[in-house]
């Protein structure tokens, strides 16, 4: 009787916490789901742009340092990046329809409460923002440096707690990755830093089959990625110094670290994220590595033919330059000038305000980069010209291009030109401006300060004109400029491999001729037979440049090169005047 009265209460008080629960506890909807994370109060009251307040704070992220928001100011966004598998740490990258920028906070489990594809709203008043490691953020001044200065650091999560709110999906912003084939070309540093791109097609280079993604107690390995074709994947724009390395990076805690990497071709969706000089793809779980089914011929990355020989008349196309620099020990420079032509794709630095009027860029066979690229390394411009320099031609991306210089397998991995390297073409413009090799059809004779230059293939005319290089108007220390003289002979000063210019200087009356500077002299009809040069002379001192000066005549031209085993020092040639002979 007792048991049966406490199965009726029993089966009462079930009724009852059934009826609270479909009372009090149903599924929350997605809005209360939302106000029970961040700062509600937060309201769009001067609403920006991720692209407007990366504009507004560009001079500190370029320079990797800071400024605090001091007027109320909001962004709003789609979670695109965050710690879900690990391998993304105290960061979430959000994206609008302009740009993208990280969110750093000293907090874990943020995909909790900001999963990817969440829409967020963010006050940035009070918080930091700057650049750290080449990439535009957004946090607190807790950095130290070691010489005590504050750099961009991570927010706590309280700070982080009152300056977001979550919100509904915004109408008409729809974040998609960026697809790119094989490399990162299209891909700009100031803009696309953070953005959510997938990789099509590329092969990690570490995958033998047994290789894992993280390998003995260290914190993360960057595994570098290639395309089919084992050229290197990406192209940096916009930063000084960037490397051409493109790497996907594993966290030691990341839940795939110690998984196999797959072998073949992959496609890898993720934040594409720039730590320093280098590319990092930073994927959130590993589903983001995905091997694709089937591969159509479009595929497949296309491929250039090595072609030419390297010289002058016959450069290497960026295919041949490629393999024959590969092939070259590491760090060791080639012996010779080598000669490449192909279309400038990315300009990374161009130096037109500062001390060394250089510039770094890549270059390929075609004009998206898709075959192959080769860095050209700190080179100057047409013709040897500075781009610091008034009137210098700048390059650009889509410029067809013929380099001359040394080219080296930088730390055996990196084929690039050396520093120092020329244009001697440029969009067909130009030409050759280095003299030939001397082949002895030249003799060259000395008295006293007066230098005599026979071409031994011409025989010579009555037909000679003096020229007084003190009677050209140049002021005092400007750099001489060509000749023209009035039957259309031609007499330039090129600086060659020196990085001064040929100058004039009126307390010597004539121009000096550095170091592996040259004078170049092109008759309009009738070759050059002979040269003199009266040059400057100072005590004992015949100014009449060094021993290895020579002459070589080809076609129309006689070169002129004070030729010595470096770029600077040696003798000077002083030349006050020129008398030349033409050719019968």
């Amino acid at each position: 009787m007792n048991t049966k009265k406490y199965i009726l209460f029993a089966l009462a008080v079930l009724g009852l916490t059934t009826s609270c629960m479909k009372g009090d506890w149903d599924t929350p909807s997605i809005e209360s789901g939302m106000t029970s994370y961040g700062n509600q109060d937060i309201k769009p009251t001067n609403l920006k742009t991720i692209a407007e307040v990366k504009a507004l704070f560009a001079t500190e992220i370029k320079n990797n340092s800071l400024k605090q928001v001091t007027t109320p100011m909001q962004i709003q966004g789609i979670v695109t990046g965050n710690d879900e598998g690990g391998n993304i740490y105290q960061n979430l990258y959000i994206q609008d329809n302009t740009d993208a920028i990280v969110i750093s906070v000293a907090q874990g489990f943020l995909y909790g409460a900001l999963p990817v594809g969440q829409a967020v709203l963010i006050e940035l008043k009070d918080l930091f923002i700057g650049g750290y490691n080449n990439m535009a953020e957004i946090g607190s001044n807790s950095y130290v440096y070691d010489d005590g200065t504050l750099g961009l650091g991570k927010m706590n999560r309280f700070i982080w707690q009152s300056h977001y709110k979550l919100i509904p999906p915004i109408e008409g912003l729809n974040v998609t990755p960026m697809e790119l084939k094989w490399n990162l070309n299209a891909l700009d540093p100031e803009k696309d830093a953070g953005r959510l791109i997938t990789l099509k097609g590329v092969e990690f280079a570490a995958a033998n089959g047994t290789a894992t993604f993280i390998k003995g107690n260290i914190t993360s390995v960057d595994r570098e990625l290639r395309s089919k074709t084992n050229q290197l994947t990406s192209v940096i724009r916009g930063f000084k110094g960037l490397s051409t390395t493109q790497v996907f990076m594993t966290s030691a805690y990341a839940d795939f670290a110690n998984q196999v990497i797959p072998q073949g071709r992959v496609d890898i969706t993720g934040v594409a994220s720039l730590y320093r000089d280098t590319w990092q793809i930073l994927v959130r779980t590993i589903k983001d590595v995905q091997q694709p089914t089937s591969l159509s011929p479009d595929d497949v990355p296309p491929t250039a033919t090595p072609a030419g020989s390297g010289t002058q008349a016959d450069p290497y196309n960026v295919a041949a330059v490629d393999e024959y620099t590969k092939k070259l020990p590491a760090d060791q420079q080639s012996s010779t000038d080598i000669y490449t032509t192909g279309i400038i794709t990315t300009v990374s630095e161009i130096d037109t305000e500062g001390t060394y009027g250089n510039a770094t860029y890549m270059i390929s066979d075609v004009a998206d980069g898709s075959t192959g690229t080769f860095q050209v390394y700190r080179g100057y411009g047409l013709n040897g010209d500075r781009f610091n320099k008034a009137g210098t031609t700048l390059i650009k991306a889509g410029d067809k291009v013929v380099i001359k210089g040394k080219v080296i397998n930088y730390q055996g991995n990196t084929p690039q030109y050396a520093q120092g390297s020329t244009i001697v073409k440029l969009n067909d413009e130009g030409g050759e401006d280095t003299p030939p090799a001397p082949e002895s059809n030249v003799t060259k004779s000395v008295e006293g300060s007066v230098l005599t230059l026979i071409n031994t293939t011409a025989t010579a005319s009555t037909n000679k004109v003096t020229v007084d290089l003190n009677a050209q108007g140049w002021e005092n220390a400007a750099e001489a400029t060509p000749i023209t003289l009035a039957d259309g002979t031609i007499i330039s000063f090129k600086k060659g491999e020196n990085s001064n210019t040929p100058k004039f200087y009126s307390g010597t009356k004539g121009v000096r001729i550095y170091a592996k500077n040259f004078i170049k002299i092109t008759g309009s009809t009738k070759a050059i037979a002979k040269v003199v040069l009266n040059c400057d002379s100072q005590g004992d001192t015949n100014y009449i440049g060094n021993d290895l000066l020579y002459g070589q005549a080809d076609g129309l031209t006689m070169f002129i090169y004070n030729e010595y085993t470096g770029t600077s020092g040696g003798v000077q040639l002083r030349v006050k005047t020129i008398e030349i002979t033409y050719a019968e």
